[in-house]
C-alpha cells in the first residue's frame, strides 16, 4: 500500500509540474503567422486533463496515506497494549493515570510526527526536485543555483524576522 501511494504521489506531482506544457502548447498554436486552432485546443483540453488526473492521484495517495498510518498506529497500539497487560501486576499497583495518559501522548506524537513526514516533507522534497530539475533543464545551472541562492536568502530572511517578533 506505501509503494502504490508513493507511485500516486510521484505521478500527481509530475503531472502538476508538466500541465502547464499542454498551455505552452496551445499559445504557441495561438501566436505567429499559423493559427491552428484544433492544437489549442488541445492544448487547453491537455492541461485540464492533466490537472483533473494530478488532483485524482494526490486525494487518492492521501486517503492511501490516511489508511497506511491508520493500519500502522494501530498495530502499534495493539503492542503497546499487550506489552502494558505483560507488565507484572507490581507496575499496576504503583504507576498510575499519567503513565497510561504518557503512552496515548506519545502515539498520537508518533502519529502526527508521520503524517508530518509523509504529507508535506515527502511531497515538497519530490516537487522540488521536479522544479529544479525542470529549470536546469530548460534555463541551464547558473539560473538554477541563482533560484537556490534567492531561495536560501529568502529563508534566512524569513527565519531571522520570524524569530524577532
Amino acid at each position: 500500500m506505501f509503494w502504490i501511494a508513493m507511485t500516486a504521489m510521484v505521478f500527481s506531482k509530475l503531472l502538476a509540474v508538466g500541465s502547464p506544457y499542454c498551455l505552452k502548447v496551445a499559445v504557441n498554436a495561438l501566436s505567429g503567422s499559423t493559427l491552428n486552432m484544433k492544437m489549442a485546443y488541445y492544448g487547453v483540453a491537455g492541461f485540464g486533463a492533466a490537472w483533473a488526473l494530478s488532483v485524482f492521484l494526490h486525494e487518492g495517495w492521501n486517503n492511501l496515506m490516511a489508511q497506511y498510518l491508520r493500519d500502522g498506529i494501530k498495530r502499534l497500539s495493539e503492542q503497546v497494549f499487550e506489552h502494558v497487560h505483560s507488565l507484572d501486576l507490581l507496575f499496576h499497583k504503583t504507576s498510575t493515570k499519567t503513565t497510561l495518559f504518557a503512552v496515548n501522548k506519545a502515539l498520537d506524537s508518533i502519529e502526527n510526527g508521520m503524517r508530518f513526514v509523509s504529507g508535506f516533507i515527502f511531497p515538497l522534497i519530490l516537487e522540488f526536485g521536479l522544479i529544479s530539475a525542470t529549470v536546469g533543464l530548460y534555463f541551464g545551472p547558473l539560473y538554477l543555483a541563482n533560484m537556490w541562492g534567492m531561495l536560501a536568502l529568502y529563508s534566512i530572511f524569513t527565519k531571522r524576522y520570524s524569530s524577532t517578533w
